[in-house]
């Protein structure tokens, strides 16, 4: 992923990319699209003149440059289809708050290398299936999520955050899951695995069927097989080099179905996670073997035992 600087004036995001051009978005109290003052920069090059819609300024960047979309806060109620390589979208908000810069929609990633940092992405309608999918990682690879936030309505089911469609090295960091019927979910394509998929210091709470699964979802299956996948006969995929560190599973009212449900031919390593469960015989957990489970906690405390 490219080094976004990132400036106090912004909570972390430069005014000035340094890897190539800024845009500005904001729908709340600037000029619409296409307007501008007199004597401005160009549409969307100042928080002054910015875009009112994300979709117009990941339509503005260019492949491969290293672009960014700084957006201002607030609720943008879009379906987006990210098609820029390098592209970085942020929420010009402090560190860790993603809930002031919503995108209420489905959003698609169809290009490789772009990420996101303080947005909340945030499911509110249906696809063919019947399945609400905040955000949708179409077979790309290296896409990172920084301090971003996946949740739903609860007003459709089945929901889900996050969905990783095949493709290699996938990271999410300090971002949270909550109120889905699954949090996160690694399926493979019509070519591989996903693989190389990172999840640390990510909280996971308030879903209400898994937290993080391979396993196929009943009424998301087609979905995925009329994206290419290979979802719909319902096969286990797993997940190939997958690293789970540091996160915590089942905080709040509802405790999931399944915390972690990884099966198929898998590997990878779980550690230093906390489960909200009194054993680790109870808490539930399906991994297969070539996924290490070391160092993780209920409230018994360290579990150095498989789960059982």
């Amino acid at each position: 992923m490219p080094t976004v600087v990132i400036p106090s004036s912004l909570g972390g995001v430069a005014a000035t990319n340094p890897f190539g051009v800024t845009f500005y978005v904001s729908n709340t109290t600037n000029p619409t699209e296409g307007q501008g003052s007199p004597g401005t920069t160009a549409q969307g090059r100042s928080p002054k003149n910015p875009f009112t819609t994300i979709q117009a300024a990941i339509n503005a960047a260019t492949n491969g440059r290293g672009d960014t979309i700084i957006i201002q806060r607030g609720t943008y109620t879009e379906t987006l289809t990210v098609d820029v390589p390098g592209l970085t979208l942020v929420g010009s908000v402090p560190y860790g708050y993603p809930d002031h810069v919503i995108i209420q929609g489905v959003t698609t990633i169809t290009a490789s290398n772009v990420s996101f940092y303080n947005i909340e992405f945030f499911s509110n309608s249906a696809d063919a299936a019947s399945t609400v999918i905040g955000l949708f990682t179409a077979g790309v690879n290296s896409s990172w999520f920084e301090a971003c936030s996946f949740a739903s309505n609860g007003t459709i089911e089945p929901e889900v955050g996050s969905i990783v469609w095949g493709g290699n090295d996938h990271v999410y960091r300090n971002c949270r899951f909550v109120d889905n019927t699954f949090g996160l979910v690694l399926r493979a394509n019509t070519d591989d695995f996903a693989s190389h998929v990172e999840v640390m210091d990510c909280e996971f709470y308030e879903n209400t069927t898994a937290d993080i699964t391979t396993n196929a979802i009943a009424a998301a299956a087609a979905t995925v097989a009329n994206s290419g996948g290979v979802a719909g006969s319902g096969v286990d995929q797993g997940v190939r080099n997958f690293r789970c560190v540091r996160n915590d599973f089942g905080v709040g009212e509802v405790t999931p179905t399944d915390f972690v449900n990884i099966v198929g031919a898998s590997s990878g390593y779980m550690a230093d996670n906390y489960f909200a469960s009194a054993t680790n015989a109870s808490a539930t957990i399906t991994i297969p073997a070539g996924v290490l489970y070391a160092g993780n906690h209920t409230e018994a405390g360290e579990q150095t035992a498989r789960p059982a």
